[in-house]
């Protein structure tokens, strides 16, 4: 019942905004064709302002309220699932944590002016063992700019520790128009001129240039190339993914075994 009622809770929201945004758009109609029914022009003596602002604050009050009220419940059903999910891997389960080595990534890798995962607070991580590694899984939540510009991004990033690695520190991320422009200027982005198609969609960087070189084998670069798009961090025996949106339990068991073909292509390089 609890599941459902969230349901119908989305279901009402949508509907009202919906509702909301018929009449935003023929409010003006819709008067003048009642003040034509009713013989009185209801805009000019004021009554309609009267009926409307009200009615209008009352209904921007309730579609807010009830869209954080949502955002609530879908949260605690997003932390029950993801409990269950680590009951049944035989993992343990943690509310709210810091991850040191994502601090440590970001300190080395990124630029200071950039939020991103690394920098974001970590909540609902799940630790434990797969395929005898390490695995951490973790929301990040993040924010960037201030004021009315203010946006928050939420992520869940995904590491596995591989003991017998020494991976080298880099950052492999999807490059976007500003990049471009930013790289004509700081030449940071190390591309293959052999790979057009890594070079064009990913920007990668890293501490050291001739060791991510070589690193980089036709078979790695040709695995990114036939991907979506996606982040990868890593550094000595930690490899790190992130994409740009939370994951269903089902998402992250597929993201996990993906995760796995990564890491043995890292893992027959260094």
């Amino acid at each position: 019942m609890d599941r459902k009622l969230t349901k119908i809770l989305g279901i009402i929201l949508a509907a009202g905004t919906i509702l909301f945004g018929f009449f935003e758009y023929f409010g003006n109609f819709i008067i003048s064709a009642i003040s034509r029914i009713i013989g009185k022009d209801l805009a000019a003596d004021g009554t309609a302002n009267f009926i409307v602002i009200p009615f209008t604050c009352l209904g921007v009050g309730v579609l807010v309220i009830l869209s954080f009220w949502l955002q609530f419940r879908q949260a605690g059903h997003r932390i029950e699932n993801l409990q269950n999910l680590a009951r049944q891997m035989g993992w343990s389960f943690i509310r709210s944590t810091t991850l040191p080595f994502l601090k440590e990534f970001n300190e080395y890798l990124n630029d200071t002016w950039s939020a991103n995962a690394l920098t974001g607070s970590s909540s609902n991580v799940m630790t434990g063992r797969m395929n005898d590694r390490n695995v951490v899984v973790s929301d990040q939540v993040y924010s960037t700019g201030s004021g009315k510009s203010r946006r928050t991004y939420k992520q869940t990033l995904i590491g596995i520790e591989l003991p017998e690695a020494q991976l080298p520190l880099m950052c492999i991320y999807p490059e976007g128009f500003m990049d471009k422009v930013l790289d004509g200027f700081m030449r940071y982005d190390i591309d293959f001129e052999n790979r057009p198609l890594f070079s064009k969609k990913y920007v990668l960087y890293g501490r050291n240039e001739t060791a991510i070189r070589s690193f980089f084998t036709d078979p790695i670069l040709s695995f990114y190339e036939q991907q979506p798009p996606f982040t990868t961090v890593s550094g000595g025996k930690y490899l790190v993914i992130y994409g740009d949106s939370l994951l269903a339990p089902h998402e992250i068991m597929a993201r996990l075994n993906f995760m796995t073909t990564l890491a043995g292509l890292f893992l027959k390089k260094s």
